[in-house]
């Protein structure tokens, strides 16, 4: 059975990496929304166990924080996947050119 490899456009993936950082926006702006209202209880729900829900939700932020920072990564490095191809395809053109 013969493969014929993948087959993906340099433009699909700059499509997805600008899908996955905007994907990344948003579960950041609904992270920092949950916060607030979390935090937000704290007027009408005085108790241990609102002061420990809201102590836990508070402590998680440097991990949502940690995972937001890896997703982008991930995102710039689709973008220097494209760049850097572009620029090896661009080359091996220019050189390949040179055998007439």
């Amino acid at each position: 059975m013969a493969s014929d490899g993948i087959k993906i456009s340099f433009a699909e993936v700059s499509k997805t990496a600008s899908s996955i950082r905007n994907l990344n926006q948003s579960l950041t702006s609904e992270l920092e929304d949950m916060k607030r209202e979390v935090n937000g209880l704290n007027g009408t729900w005085q108790s241990d166990a609102g002061n420990t829900i809201r102590d836990k939700f508070n402590a998680l932020a440097p991990k949502f924080d940690d995972y937001r920072r890896v997703v982008d990564s991930y995102a710039r490095f689709l973008d220097s996947v494209v760049e850097n191809y572009t620029q090896m395809e661009a080359s091996i053109n220019n050189n390949a050119s040179a055998f007439r």
